[in-house]
């Protein structure tokens, strides 16, 4: 019973192709790259989507209101390369002169941009390179120094542990762990949380001994996961469903 509600929890936190709030994103960020490339030309060498956007794992807003999307904006550095400071104080005046009615911020390394139904989190970059099949990019560290990243690092990790215990599993259970700490004031971080979950090992598991596994391995510290999870494993023990089921709603309030 409790797996099969999980399944349609599951597919319930998907944005459907054909979706209106994916049809809204999409023409959204179609604006914004118009828009950029109208006030940056050649100043911008390149755009690129990054986070969990590229990864299918972005929950609708009805189950993470602060889900956002990530585009990194790369500069062009031909004539001189300037500091991190003065890349994103740009584009918080390209925010400010093309959004003036939409709240945004500078919150290091973003700058972000709040419509009513996304958010995107704008990071400037420049210097990118390859490396064995990889694209690295330099982004913010401070107001003056730069860090390099590699923005689209966990996207084919995640593809091929979820190839390899199949079933969609551990795209569902990222899905459900995503929901978890939407629904509780968000104990973790959105990229370090996935990249937790990918790196388990989910052999063996189903979609809810699964999950059960993921947020005893990142929220087992949190005392009402903790007791979440003890009565939880009382009840399975029992054989009491009812009961299992309302102390499962207390981690998944829509299951």
């Amino acid at each position: 019973m409790i797996i099969s509600r999980l399944n349609k929890l599951a597919r319930k936190l998907v944005i459907p192709r054909k979706h209106l709030e994916r049809s809204k994103i999409k023409a959204s960020l179609k604006n914004l790259e118009k828009k950029i490339n109208a006030h940056f030309d050649t100043k911008v060498s390149k755009l690129i989507y990054f986070g969990s956007w590229t990864r299918n794992t972005l929950l609708p807003r009805k189950y993470d209101p602060s889900s956002d999307i990530d585009l990194m904006v790369v500069f062009n550095t031909d004539n001189k390369e300037l500091l991190p400071v003065t890349y994103r104080n740009q584009l918080k005046s390209f925010l400010e002169q093309n959004y003036p009615r939409n709240f945004c911020k500078k919150d290091l390394p973003v700058v972000r941009l709040e419509l009513n139904h996304i958010k995107i989190e704008l990071v400037p970059a420049i210097n990118g390179y390859a490396y064995d099949n990889r694209l690295f990019y330099d982004i913010p560290k401070n107001q003056e120094y730069w860090q390099e990243t590699e923005p689209n690092d966990l996207n084919a990790e995640l593809t091929q542990a979820n190839q390899y215990y199949g079933r969609n599993l551990v795209r569902s259970i990222l899905r459900l762990m995503k929901y978890w700490n939407a629904s509780h004031n968000y104990p973790w971080e959105s990229y370090l949380l996935e990249k937790e979950i990918v790196d388990l090992n989910f052999r063996g598991e189903d979609i809810y001994s699964g999950f059960l596994y993921a947020l005893n391995e990142v929220g087992a510290n949190i005392p009402k996961v903790r007791q979440a999870l003890d009565w939880i494993e009382n009840y399975q023990s029992k054989n009491d469903r009812e009961k299992e089921l309302l102390w499962m709603r207390k981690l998944l309030p829509e299951l």
